[in-house]
């Protein structure tokens, strides 16, 4: 053993480190420190028994770098040039044999460098000719970032950053660029070096990176996450290697002649010391610091040495031969094991327990907190071992190891004691830490004994005695620990509950000490994390988020190793501090609820540790569940909003969830509330970033449909439409499948919006003026101009998920919506043939033409897309078209949005009278143009409205409706109410009696319409002929007679009906009305007079009576016949010269038949005459046909006797037997029994027995009133004529002729 020399520690600390005597202290076995000389280190060393390294010769090429692993057990090697292998080596205990550990990683082709992570989780290499980057798992085995193309030129210089959050890399080309390892995502850079680098270094922080090369200069730079600035330049010699300090204040370089340079980047500018001599004689390719600072190694690759070196007195301590010249080295993370690689390809592994003194393997605490470069205040020392151990927290384990210590008597032991004691003092043995510290001090008093004492005098409440132990250490220790002291001292205030007293303290040791501003800022912000987190547990959360605030405001970015001692002893841990408040207030910020808080804490939570969060799996796994929570929160939220139709707020959460995690859902989502906020555009957006995220899902191209739909781009919205449809049909997830039922494809709609077309364009004209373009269209012109039209686009993309049939058929009807003309011809009207082709609007000028452009021009300007005209939209010789036109002609101005009437010849006019003398009133086409559109506007021939009346509809002016009952004689409310059909037959007659046609036979064809008939167009035919058949049909469909209660002459058609329809001019003669007081009165009198039995037999007998009936020309007429006798019937000329025939039977009284007709020709008496009166109806006062279907009309060919018995006599006498124009088989149903209910009346329902004899009673007084009849000539064969009359024939019957004696009979007429 060497003599050993006390040196007091305790007071005075002078001799605790001696730069400036070139001393060494060394501690090897008891309390006492041993200082030898340099000179005789050597000597003790080779005393020590210094054993061979260990070699392992596995590579083919030389090894051109290494790492020793966190375990210490681990080396990571690598081969570069065309070898380009990465091996993992297990070094067994003591360093005396390895073996490699699962398959080596291959490089891209040659491998320039190679580095690996402080963790030993990742490999980093550069291959690919050494300008690609790429990042290897070191436990898989697996590529896990491709190769990134990283520079120009070969890379020469690798390093990752401590947390493995970056990578360096350095190449030829002079620049240095900063890539995320997780991602290979480009962070800073590239920075100008200047000429090849051959070194880069992440500072121990990660928040610096220093460069060096050939260009005389070493650059220091300013790491952050928007890229990085040059924070120091400093000229030198070419360096190829460099080396940080534990605290980041120091940076050595091993440069290019052999030099070592120390520069001291605390300062500004940095101070330089170059070390004593030229350790190496070539470039100094590697140098390592031990982990605990106390020496470095260095080597030059033209050398076959490492060489170690005590950091602090820049003296060799040691060099280590090796066959081959040596390319890198390394020191094991405990710093007992060195391990190199040299060119042969052999790796020598080496104890340095074995070459050291015990003392380079003990850590220094420092008590200082300002960084000074010139001393080194020591507050205790503890072996590495140990240290590693406490640093892990790992307390009880340290417990174990000190104790070990102290019982094996290790040396510095007051230094044990009170590190144990500072341990136990964390466990809460406050008894034991107590008596720790007091051993301590008995041993040797110190610092760390009195701080121990404190800390643990405070944990049993003992806070005076804590205070008066810091007070003591205060007055013993040296200036610049004094700053530690008083932090120790805020830091036991706060625990013991002094709370603002402590944050007071720290306040006024800033002020006194600026220099230790950023270290308080440390233990400010852990006061302020603290109490944030009291307030946590007392779910005070906007209280907590405050004070997280501050605490965020307060912590540095960096770490500040001074700050590691005080984590040591007080348990406070400012390491990873900035990470655990933003942690922390990021769960305060949930906990409130407050959207933007929660934002900008998560925000600003991946933009600070965006990198640090992807490399550490725990971490990643609470931000991406803190994330998670958050979003289900305003998912939630928004979800509520959206049910109460608060569609902004719903958009605002639904838009911060989206700025935590973007999903297909929360898109969807948005993209609805701001479709419910009519955001149509940015309701789009979403659609498309939904569609992006997940082109498979059918659910963005259902918002995006949405959108387009709103934004009336109807053709994109109907292809989304279907996108989606076929995602849903394709689905490999059945229950995705199945929702394809609830759609309907858009060519389902399609098809069902062209069948409703195709409704109602036949029942529409054949053709229609476009009133936008001009030129007619038929059917399949308007099919195609509605399928290219935005509206039908809109209608199928409306339906999404049924067919709106009401909706297809009103959008529809509304786009055909067409204006009706109405006018009177003109000499020279343009024809079909005139506009086929052709735009009305570029027409040459004429009346036909501008009647037309101004027919187009106002329905366009009344929002209507078609037109219709007589004149040109009707073929005129297609006899089909033409016919279907005739009987459509009412209905199609029935269905138009408006009928414009066009009043040629009327010029403008601000007093009524002009429409009811205008031409248009007397026109035959124009009456049901009158009374069959709901809307009708009258135009002057300038095209002004009538009396300058602006509204949409003259049917609603009092004025015009006033003046057109004037010229009509029909009420307003019957012209406003008019309904086609076979009611008031008379009536409408009466209206058609005083028009005119140019075309005679247009005055029947313009009747079909109104009376509700279909007939056919038959050309040629003359007007007689045409009326005929429409009275025919209106008989046969409504077996009303109105229609032959006429006086004038005979049409050929039948004798029946007039030759010309303005016999309907005149009213009606046919049974006069009685009023109510009347008829009640002689009702009394018919029941004094004992009738009744006799008016019911007799009201009996006319409900047997079938119906009128016409076909084939043939009118078979049911009526009561008077047979006029041969001796009864005389002629006379009244004064006038009128021919007036009378005649006189026994059942009436005379009547008076006026005629120019000469019935009585040869052959032809009065015996075959009769007087007949069909008003049956009438008499009975019973519904017509048309209001009781139980009647069909008979068929065309049928004859009267066909449909069973149609006439009766009222007694069987000879002359009803002698006279063949009576049908003999009609019989007196006075005598038989009533019929069967359901034999009775096929065309009325029976009276009903109780009002039946009061009906009867009122059938006999009309009856016994003056009747009008018509005069029939018999022709043979049982058929009649009819005798036209210049008036009414009127009979009366007498009163003594018995009701049993009438004869009911059915005629047939010709």
């Amino acid at each position: 053993m060497w003599p050993k020399l006390h040196v007091p520690l305790w007071p005075g600390r002078s001799s605790r480190t001696s730069p400036a005597s070139g001393n060494i202290p060394l501690s090897v076995g008891d309390p006492q420190s041993v200082v030898l000389p340099p000179e005789g280190l050597s000597t003790m060393i080779e005393g020590a028994g210094l054993s061979d390294p260990r070699y392992i010769d596995t590579h083919q090429g030389a090894i051109s770098s290494m790492r020793f692993l966190p375990d210490k057990n681990h080396i990571v090697c690598s081969s570069g040039g065309n070898d380009g292998t990465i091996r993992w080596w297990k070094v067994e205990e003591g360093g005396d044999h390895a073996s490699e550990v699962g398959k080596p990683v291959h490089s891209e082709g040659e491998m320039s460098a190679a580095v690996v992570s402080e963790d030993g989780k990742w490999v980093i290499l550069a291959g690919t000719g050494g300008r690609r980057v790429a990042v290897w798992d070191a436990t898989t085995r697996e590529r896990v970032v491709e190769s990134i193309e990283a520079h120009e030129e070969k890379i020469t210089a690798l390093d990752v950053s401590p947390d493995a959050s970056k990578i360096a890399s350095g190449s030829r080309d002079g620049m240095v660029i900063i890539w995320c390892l997780a991602t290979g995502r480009h962070i800073a850079g590239p920075f100008k070096q200047g000429r090849s680098v051959l070194s880069v270094k992440f500072s121990p922080t990660g928040d610096r990176l220093a460069s060096a090369g050939v260009d005389f200069s070493i650059h220091v730079w300013s790491i952050c996450s928007d890229g990085g600035l040059p924070a120091t330049c400093v000229p030198t010699d070419p360096a190829c290697s460099l080396a940080w300090s534990n605290d980041g204040r120091r940076l050595f370089a091993g440069c290019h002649r052999g030099s070592i340079l120390c520069f001291d980047v605390s300062r500004s500018p940095p101070s330089i010391t170059k070390w004593p001599g030229n350790p190496h004689f070539d470039s100094v390719s590697t140098l390592r610091l031990s982990n605990n600072g106390r020496f470095i190694i260095s080597a030059s690759s033209s050398e076959c040495s490492v060489k170690i070196w005590d950091v602090h007195t820049q003296s060799e301590l040691h060099s280590l031969k090796h066959p081959s010249e040596i390319l890198d080295a390394d020191i094991s993370p405990d710093d007992s094991q060195l391990v190199s690689g040299a060119k042969d390809g052999k790796i020598s592994i080496w104890n340095l327990r074995k070459v050291l003194p015990l003392s380079y393997f003990f850590h220094s605490l420092t008590a200082r907190l300002a960084p000074r470069s010139d001393s080194h205040p020591i507050l205790t020392e503890i072996s590495n071992v140990a240290n590693v151990s406490w640093r892990k927290g790992e307390l009880a384990s340290t417990e174990v190891i000190l104790s070990s210590e102290i019982e094996r008597g290790s040396s510095p032991l007051h230094y044990h004691l009170a590190n144990r004691a500072f341990v136990r003092a964390r466990l809460q043995r406050w008894d034991g830490a107590l008596e720790d510290a007091q051993a301590s001090l008995s041993v040797q008093p110190s610092l760390a004994a009195l701080l121990a004492k404190s800390v643990a005098r405070s944990g049993q409440k003992g806070y005076n005695a804590a205070i008066e132990a810091l007070d003591d250490a205060l007055e013993n220790c040296d200036e610049e620990e004094k700053d530690f002291v008083h932090v120790i001292k805020a830091i036991i205030l706060f625990d013991t509950g002094r709370r603002d007293e402590a944050m007071r303290y720290v306040d006024d040791l800033i002020v006194r000490s600026p220099a230790v501003k950023e270290p308080c800022a440390f233990v400010q912000a852990r006061m302020y994390t603290l109490l944030a987190e009291d307030a946590m547990t007392s779910q005070e959360y906007v209280k907590a988020m405050s004070l997280f605030a501050q605490a965020r405001d307060l912590c540095p970015p960096s770490h500040y190793p001074e700050t590691d001692t005080l984590s040591l002893i007080t348990g406070w841990v400012f390491d990873g501090l900035r990470l655990a408040i933003y942690r922390r207030s990021c769960e305060a910020c949930y906990a409130t609820r407050r959207t933007k808080y929660i934002l900008d804490t998560i925000g600003k939570m991946g933009s600070v540790f965006g990198d640090e969060i992807k490399l550490r799996s725990e971490l990643n796994g609470w931000f991406t569940d803190l994330k998670s929570r958050c979003v289900k929160m305003f998912e939630s939220q928004g979800d509520d909003a959206m049910g109460d139709k608060n569609y902004d707020i719903a958009i605002a959460h639904y838009s911060a969830a989206l700025a935590i995690t973007p999903t297909v859902t929360l898109f969807v989502r948005r993209s609805e509330a701001r479709a419910g906020s009519r955001s149509w555009e940015d309701a789009l957006k979403d659609a498309h970033e939904a569609i992006r995220l997940d082109p498979s899902s059918p659910w963005g191209y259902e918002r995006k449909h949405a959108a387009l739909h709103r934004l009336e781009r109807y053709g994109d919205a109907i292809e989304a439409l279907k996108t989606m449809i076929s995602i849903l049909e394709n689905s490999p997830d059945p229950d995705i499948r199945r929702l394809r039922g609830n759609y309907i494809n858009p060519s389902d709609t399609n098809n069902a919006i062209l069948e409703v077309f195709r409704k109602f364009v036949h029942n529409s004209p054949f053709r229609l003026l476009d009133t936008t373009s001009g030129r007619l269209c038929d059917a399949e012109k308007r099919r195609i101009i509605f399928t290219k039209d935005p509206i039908f686009q809109e209608l199928i993309s409306s339906m999404t998920t049924q067919l709106q049939w009401e909706r297809i058929d009103t959008v529809t009807r509304q786009y055909f919506q067409y204006v009706m003309l109405s006018h009177r011809w003109g000499t020279e009207e343009l024809k079909l043939a005139d506009v086929s082709d052709k735009s009305i609007y570029e027409l040459d000028a004429s009346p036909s033409a501008t009647k037309l452009q101004w027919l187009c021009h106002l329905a366009h300007d009344a929002k209507f897309r078609w037109a219709w005209s007589d004149t040109c939209c009707i073929d005129k010789d297609r006899d089909v078209e033409f016919e279907k036109s005739i009987n459509s002609m009412f209905q199609w101005y029935r269905s138009s949005a408006a009928t414009m009437v066009y009043l040629t010849g009327v010029p403008p006019q601000m007093i009524p009278g002009a429409l009811k003398e205008s031409l248009w009133m007397t026109r035959g086409w124009t009456l049901q143009e009158l009374l069959a559109p709901p809307v009708i506007r009258f135009y002057y021939e300038d095209w002004t409205p009538y009396l300058n009346n602006a509204s949409l509809n003259h049917k609603e002016s009092t004025v015009i409706m006033q003046e057109l009952q004037e010229a009509t004689g029909v009420t307003i409310r019957d012209l406003l109410t008019f309904h086609p059909g076979l009611e008031n037959i008379r009536v409408k007659l009466r209206l058609a009696s005083t028009r005119e046609t140019t075309v005679p036979v247009d005055m029947a064809y313009g009747l079909f319409g109104i009376f509700g008939v279909t007939m056919a167009v038959i050309h040629g035919e003359s007007q007689e002929n045409a009326l005929g058949r429409l009275f025919q049909e209106i008989m046969s469909r409504s077996g009303d007679v109105a229609c032959i209660s006429w006086v004038g002459r005979s049409s050929k058609f039948n004798s029946a009906f007039p030759d010309h329809i303005r016999v309907y001019e005149h009213p009606s003669r046919t049974i006069p009305h009685i009023g109510e007081e009347d008829m009640e009165r002689r009702v009394i009198d018919l029941r004094r007079d004992e009738e009744e039995v006799q008016a019911m037999r007799f009201y009996q007998r006319l409900h047997t009576l079938p119906p009128a009936r016409c076909s084939n020309q043939h009118l078979h007429l049911p009526c009561i016949v008077f047979r006029v006798c041969l001796t009864t019937f005389k002629k006379f000329k009244r004064a006038d010269g009128v021919r007036v025939y009378r005649a006189t039977t026994s059942a009436l009284e005379d009547t008076d038949i006026t005629t120019e007709e000469k019935f009585l020709s040869k052959g032809q008496g009065p015996e075959n005459f009769v007087l007949v009166c069909p008003w049956i109806h009438e008499l009975l006062d019973a519904t017509p046909l048309h209001h009781n279907r139980h009647h069909q009309p008979s068929r065309e060919g049928e004859s009267p006797s066909d449909s069973g018995s149609d006439s009766e006599s009222g007694s069987e006498d000879d002359t009803s037997a002698q006279e063949p124009t009576i049908d003999s088989r009609s019989r007196d149903v006075s005598s038989v029994s009533p019929p069967e209910p359901d034999l009775l009346l096929p065309h009325n329902p029976p009276p009903d027995q109780w009002d039946a004899p009061l009906k009867a009673l009122k059938l006999v007084v009309r009856f016994r009133q003056p009747l009008g009849a018509l005069l029939l000539l018999a022709q043979g064969h049982g058929q009649y004529r009819r005798v036209a009359t210049d008036h009414d024939v009127i009979i009366r019957v007498r009163d003594q002729v018995s009701l049993d004696d009438l004869i009911l009979q059915t005629l047939d007429i010709i």
